[in-house]
C-alpha cells in the first residue's frame, strides 16, 4: 500500500515545484582534456622562462666593462633601475601569456606565435653582438637555445590536437 506522500495527487497545481531532477549543465559538454602536445609546449615555455630568469640575473650581476667605461659610475644606479624595471615587466607579461596558453586561450597562442616569429629578427643581432664582443659566446648560445626551445613550443602549439583543443576551449 502506498503512503499519502507517495500517491499521485488528484489534482496538480501550476505553482507546485517540479518533480524532475534539475541541474545546471556545462555549455559545450564536459571539458576536453588538454593534449600532451600542449602540456609539453607549456613545459617548454616555463623552461624558457627559467633559463631567461637565470640568464638575466647573471647578466645583471656582471654589467659589461664596455658599458661601465662609457657611462661611468654615476649612471650605474640608473642602469640597474631601468634594467630591473624592463626585465620585471617582460617576466610578468611572460607569466601572464604562458598561463593563458596553459588555460587554452587561443588569443594567447596566436600572440605567442607572432612574437616568436618576430624573434627571428634577433638571430642576426645575436651573431653580430657575439662577433663584435658585446656579448659573450655563452650568452649568445643561451639566447639561441632559448629561441630553439620557443620554436619547438610553437611547433607543438600548431599540431592538430593542439589546434582542436584551443578551438574547443574558445567558449570556456
Amino acid at each position: 500500500m502506498t503512503t499519502p506522500t507517495e500517491a499521485a495527487p488528484l489534482h496538480t497545481s501550476p505553482y507546485a515545484p517540479p518533480r524532475a531532477q534539475v541541474a545546471d549543465i556545462e555549455p559545450g559538454g564536459p571539458p576536453m582534456a588538454r593534449p600532451p602536445q600542449v602540456t609539453r609546449a607549456v613545459k617548454c615555455l616555463w623552461a624558457v622562462f627559467a633559463i631567461g630568469v637565470v640568464f638575466t640575473v647573471w647578466t645583471l650581476a656582471k654589467p659589461s666593462a664596455q658599458y661601465l667605461r662609457t657611462v661611468g659610475p654615476a649612471s650605474q644606479s640608473n642602469y640597474w633601475l631601468v634594467s630591473l624595471g624592463v626585465y620585471t615587466l617582460i617576466f610578468l607579461l611572460s607569466i601572464w601569456l604562458y598561463r593563458a596558453i596553459g588555460r587554452g586561450r587561443n588569443w594567447a597562442r596566436i600572440l605567442f606565435l607572432i612574437l616568436s616569429g618576430l624573434s627571428l629578427l634577433s638571430l642576426p643581432l645575436i651573431f653580430f653582438s657575439v662577433k663584435a664582443g658585446a656579448q659573450s659566446l655563452i650568452e649568445g648560445l643561451v639566447s639561441i637555445v632559448n629561441l630553439g626551445i620557443s620554436f619547438y613550443a610553437c611547433y607543438l602549439l600548431l599540431t592538430a590536437p593542439a589546434r582542436e583543443w584551443f578551438h574547443a576551449m574558445k567558449g570556456r
